[in-house]
């Protein structure tokens, strides 16, 4: 087969002082097999305190590699926009920087499985350490827009259509991608759940397998300065995890956002139970919540969610007066 009839995918890797990370997961990319594929490869210094040396691109052997940097972070979401229009593609690759690739068919399983459904807007998925076993995670969107992670192990893991892929290991369409507006830019986080809505709601499925994921290390390097700097306060972290829940609900299910005292009242027993079991994964949180006062936590969490269901109450009635004809950028919780 001739170079012009193969799929071009552009992978987008947004990194932020993670030189080592980035070394590893350009290193692994070099097994991939790419028979009847083009590959190329953008990376975006999301300012990174020390900017990241080029030279790590040498670690890539596969094909073409691009090197951005903002000097000022800019969070994932406008960082895959900005990588994604680098290049023409068939598909957009979005991994993390502190994932690896593990399985060299991967990626041609991946855009195989893609090409057969047209239904399909994505395929992806990751395998996490928990509870010192790697586990694959399926992603568990609750009623109150909670977004946790179930986490199954790889031999028992069964293909599955699910509820959408994260963007630490996500392959799409450019066209479902281009449909959906890519990335929403005033998120903080769960900027990659928002898009899965927004597809799910043009009619788009998710799909995962045990062999379309890659392993997420979930470092933490990086996570002391930049966007996810709120990983060194836990208060910081819940006040922007729970300031996005309302605007996600203001964009996708403004309906539900008068109930959501009754639905957190009816599903935090029930996540916390899942949580304690190991249904759910919660390396993340642990990130978050590691060494802090528990008590203090509490208080804050409480008196946070109080102040968010008034916010969500006055995006309640901006919903009723017709505020759902304003550009999703002119929100505000």
């Amino acid at each position: 087969m001739t170079a012009n009839l193969k799929k071009r995918v552009l992978l987008v890797i947004p990194v932020h002082d993670r030189p080592d990370d980035l070394a590893s997961l350009l290193a692994s990319l070099n097994k991939l097999i790419l028979t009847h594929l083009e590959l190329a490869v953008v990376v975006v210094d999301d300012g990174s305190p020390r900017p990241l040396d080029p030279k790590l691109a040498s670690n890539f052997k596969k094909g073409r590699l691009l090197w951005y940097r903002n000097e000022t972070p800019q969070g994932p979401g406008p960082c895959r926009n900005l990588g994604a229009e680098a290049a023409a593609s068939d598909y957009l690759w979005f991994l993390d920087s502190d994932t690896e690739v593990i399985n060299p068919h991967t990626l041609g399983h991946m855009v195989a499985v893609l090409a057969a459904d047209p239904q399909l807007a994505g395929v992806g998925g990751v395998l996490e350490d928990c509870r010192g076993a790697l586990k694959i995670q399926e992603l568990d969107i609750l009623p109150n827009f909670t977004f946790l992670y179930r986490a199954f192990p790889p031999e028992a893991y069964d293909p599955a259509y699910v509820d959408g892929i994260g963007t630490c290991n996500l392959l799409l369409g450019r066209q479902a991608f281009e449909r959906a507006g890519g990335f929403w830019k005033r998120l903080k986080r769960d900027e990659d759940n928002d898009l899965c809505l927004t597809l799910s709601a043009l009619g788009y499925r998710f799909y995962q397998d045990a062999q379309t994921v890659v392993r997420h290390k979930c470092s933490p390097s990086g996570r002391q300065s930049g966007a996810f700097a709120h990983f060194t306060d836990p208060q910081h972290y819940f006040r922007d995890l729970l300031e996005t829940r309302l605007l996600l609900l203001a964009k996708h299910r403004p309906g539900r956002l008068p109930l959501l005292p009754v639905l957190d009242s009816m599903l935090l027993p029930v996540i916390r139970y899942r949580l304690k079991t190991g249904t759910y994964a919660s390396s993340r949180l642990g990130l978050a919540v590691s060494g802090k006062s528990r008590l203090n936590l509490a208080n804050f969490l409480l008196i946070t969610s109080l102040q968010g269901y008034l916010r969500g109450l006055g995006l309640f009635f901006k919903y009723l007066l017709g505020w759902q004809n304003v550009p999703p950028e002119n929100l505000k919780p």
